[in-house]
């Protein structure tokens, strides 16, 4: 992928996670910025700071996606 792509892609996933009614694409866009954060360190900053919001009214899906990924963070 070209940087523009990726940068798009990016865009895209922080969109998706900022909308809270955009649950069910939620848990890939995490996935996918954590993939692009180990290329572009200010994306993980990014995941960690819209993660680190109060979450107890998603869906279990999201919150378990959440919780890996936050794991992933501290290994």
């Amino acid at each position: 992928m070209t940087e523009f792509q990726e940068e798009k892609i990016i865009e895209t996933c922080l969109n998706r996670l900022i909308d809270t009614n955009l649950n069910t694409t939620a848990a890939y866009s995490m996935h996918t910025l954590f993939k692009l954060g180990k290329k572009y360190d200010w994306v993980n900053d990014e995941l960690k700071l819209i993660l680190s919001r109060d979450l107890s009214n998603q869906t279990s899906g999201y919150q378990f996606a959440e919780k890996n990924i936050l794991k992933r963070f501290k290994i």
